[in-house]
């Protein structure tokens, strides 16, 4: 007869979650210690920022199924920190709470509205729907926190030929015994189930002593690993515990130190500001106390202005009982002294023009001596490259070898030899009466063919660039469709 041992240890570890919702989807998760930070001040959280949130606080065991659920509110400041005044004690909600559906671990507490054993807590939660109930338990499963997995069964088997020591009226060997898990407090590891150490030895085997002892060793042995396994893994937690704990204190010095650097940068520019405030008061009133030394100084002048003013208007009118023969003679002396300044004033502008005209008249023969030692020097040049120069290119001529020059947008040029000084001194009018246009368009052709966008002020827009200078034409092709200038076309 085949026998299976089976030794359950429950390894129900609880670890303690937040997650916070918006429209039915959790769109952020962390740990309880994350939001203890968070009620501290340590860190914020800006996506929150002067918002009323739905939370909810999770008991999830080491299978990744959720234990307790507490569905709560928390309002968040317009700087992204928890509410001083907020306070919803989980442990205590949840130690009165009822059962609530099973999401695959048993039965779980439900702490919500209208599922809550303390009254003045209710208005700080919230009532979940079935929907909610099924968003927690896939997010819980998708494991973006990171919580440790582990097996909580040992199954020891292969002992096919240890006969069975009990008979129908005993109880068997090892009684299973199933604990639920905790809610409230974590516990990291269970208490081993209870073994029976000594099995009764059934009546009338007697010859079955020996195996039995055999068995009883046995057990003893695998009840001994169980042990050091269990020592093993407490071992492994209070090293966890001690690491978690020394991770979670420097992360919070890193995060006074952060607070204090920010503190003290936002004090240093407070006292700047404060002393640039200060400044500008003091130059405040240093321009109202000028301002009013300048509004006395304007009615002082005011004033004096109203006194002059006054006294003119006595002059004026003492003036006006002057005799008529001395106003008159102040007249006539005043109309004479006036056309004596303007008759001598005209004799120097006429002196001035005169200059100016001899001055004109002697540049112009000099420019018009220049303009004719220009052509004659042209003509020298062109005969020096007709009598010397040109006597080598003669020569190449005559030996059948042409003068081609290449211009972008022109393409090859033959050069007669008569030509070749012309091409040397004037190439772009040469080359604008060679293309049959003007120097004007061919002008505006090459700026084109070299930059082909609208020449339109402000625009710059790409054209299409026209490649020979005679199909160009001036405000048409070097203009977009919407500053094309107007076609002028004949009546005839």
């Amino acid at each position: 007869m085949n026998n299976r041992f089976s030794v359950r240890r429950d390894m129900s570890t609880i670890t303690d979650a937040i997650f916070f919702l918006k429209d039915g989807q959790v769109v952020k998760e962390m740990m309880a210690s994350e939001f203890e930070a968070l009620l501290d001040g340590i860190v914020q959280a800006p996506e929150f920022r002067g918002q009323a949130v739905q939370a909810v606080h999770l008991q999830i065991d080491h299978n990744l199924k959720i234990r307790g659920l507490v569905f709560f509110l928390v309002k968040f400041t317009p700087q992204g920190m928890i509410e001083s005044d907020w306070n919803v004690p989980f442990n205590q909600l949840l130690q009165s709470a009822g059962r609530g559906p099973d999401l695959g671990g048993g039965k779980i507490r439900l702490v919500c509205q209208s599922r809550c054993g303390v009254p003045w807590y209710q208005n700080d939660l919230w009532e979940p729907s079935t929907q909610t109930f099924q968003t927690l338990a896939q997010v819980v499963k998708a494991n973006r926190l990171g919580i440790l997995e582990n097996e909580d069964t040992w199954e020891v088997e292969g002992w096919d030929d240890v006969p069975v020591l009990t008979t129908p009226a005993e109880p068997p060997l090892l009684t299973p015994v199933t604990a639920e898990p905790p809610v409230l407090t974590p516990t990291p590891v269970a208490e081993i189930p209870t073994l029976q150490s000594t099995p009764a030895a059934p009546a009338g085997a007697a010859a079955q002593t020996g195996e039995y002892q055999t068995l009883k060793k046995e057990f003893e042995a695998l009840q001994a690993a169980y042990s050091v396994k269990l020592d093993k893994l407490q071992k492994e937690r209070d090293e966890l515990s001690e690491k978690n704990r020394t991770v979670t204190a420097s992360l919070k010095q890193q995060a006074r130190e952060h607070v204090e650097s920010l503190t003290r940068d936002f004090q240093q520019d407070l006292n700047k500001k404060e002393e640039q405030l200060l400044a500008l008061r003091k130059q405040l009133d240093h321009e109202q106390k000028r301002y009013a030394e300048l509004k006395e100084q304007q009615v002082e002048q005011a004033a004096s202005y109203q006194a002059e003013r006054e006294d003119m208007l006595d002059q004026l009118q003492h003036g006006q009982e002057l005799e008529a023969s001395k106003i008159d003679a102040l007249k006539d002396a005043f109309k004479r002294e006036l056309y004596a300044r303007v008759e001598a004033e005209n004799a120097k502008v006429n002196e001035k023009l005169a200059m100016r005209e001899v001055e004109l008249f002697y540049r112009e023969e000099q420019m018009t001596l220049l303009r004719d030692e220009v052509s004659q020097l042209k003509a020298e040049k062109q005969k020096l490259l007709t009598e010397s120069g040109n006597q080598v290119l003669k020569a190449l001529e005559d030996n059948g070898v042409t003068f081609v020059a290449f211009h972008v947008g022109v393409g090859h040029l033959t050069v007669p030899l008569e030509d070749v000084g012309r091409y040397l001194d004037e190439r772009t009018a040469y080359l604008a009466e060679r293309c049959g246009v003007s120097v004007e368009d061919f002008t505006a052709w090459y700026e084109h063919y070299q930059k082909p966008v609208c020449q339109h002020p402000g625009c710059g827009e790409p054209v299409p660039r026209v490649e020979l200078a005679a199909q160009f034409e001036d405000g048409q092709s070097n203009r977009c469709s919407k500053h094309k200038q107007p076609v002028v076309q004949s009546a005839f």
